[in-house]
């Protein structure tokens, strides 16, 4: 799942979870692995000196993350969650971001027209909670198949077998 800021990827990944799927934080995990100096050693020596700061530690916002690092072409379904910017500002400002804060973290990630058109579902995040829930029950639907698990053998592929251009 990938999205821009404040546009409610912990909201639709606690409305999945709530459905029975497993999650992980993979913001928080990656954090936590670049503060093991042996991963950001091993970070600067595939990446480069690059995303090193003056601290020494890794500059994460530097690090490449779901379409932008190719790690899509190691999942079977790609979820990108949006919201309209004023939504995303309204948001943003709740967490005490100011709009400036915004636009940085914006200008980090590709932009979302480019998301968008890799993504295998995109889900609404902009009106009501109760329009995202349908959505994300819907693809949950899809996902699961008519098994009912995400895992089972045989089970509905939602992405067809592909590499995808950049």
């Amino acid at each position: 799942m990938t999205g821009p800021p404040a546009c409610g990827k912990s909201t639709v990944a606690g409305m999945l979870a709530d459905l029975g799927a497993a999650t992980a934080d993979a913001d928080r995990l990656a954090h936590e692995a670049l503060e093991r100096p042996g991963v950001a050693r091993a970070v600067e020596r595939s990446l480069g000196a690059r995303l090193r700061r003056p601290d020494g530690s890794v500059d994460r916002a530097a690090v490449a993350v779901l379409f932008e690092g190719g790690v899509d072409r190691m999942c079977d379904l790609t979820v990108l969650v949006d919201a309209p910017r004023e939504v995303r500002l309204r948001r943003a400002r709740g967490r005490g971001w100011s709009e400036r804060e915004l636009r940085a973290r914006e200008a980090r990630q590709w932009p979302a027209a480019r998301r968008r058109r890799l993504a295998d579902v995109v889900v609404d995040n902009g009106g009501s909670r109760s329009a995202t829930r349908e959505q994300v029950r819907s693809l949950w639907a899809r996902a699961v198949g008519a098994t009912g698990d995400p895992g089972a053998e045989g089970g509905p592929r939602l992405r067809p077998e592909r590499r995808r251009r950049r």
